[in-house]
């Protein structure tokens, strides 16, 4: 449920817990002065640092500028290279097209 903020007439401001299909107060429930819901700023959710997607991009492009040899990541340079030697070996002939795994 959202938080409302209302002003009364005297200039006193004051909030309230309403459900959105609510209408607007036309009395304070306190003091029972005339009072008009007034448009606040609100509340934005922090980011959490380190974890959206421009701070992946940016350590990806750090890393490939530290590695200017390589584009991929570390993780999957030794499965592109085994990869890259089966296939070899199935074009001179050494291997079978059966005999190698699919990961």
């Amino acid at each position: 449920m959202p938080i409302y903020e209302y002003k009364r007439e005297d200039g006193t401001k004051f909030e309230i817990f309403q459900n959105m299909d609510d209408e607007a107060l036309e009395k304070c429930p306190d003091t029972g002065q005339p009072c008009k819901r007034i448009i606040s700023g609100g509340i934005t959710a922090p980011i959490k640092r380190g974890d959206n997607w421009a701070d992946k991009k940016r350590r990806k492009e750090d890393w490939i500028k530290k590695n200017p040899g390589g584009t991929t990541l570390p993780k999957y340079r030794k499965k592109i290279k085994e990869n890259s030697e089966k296939a070899r070996a199935i074009k001179a002939g050494d291997m079978k097209p059966k005999d190698t795994k699919v990961d």
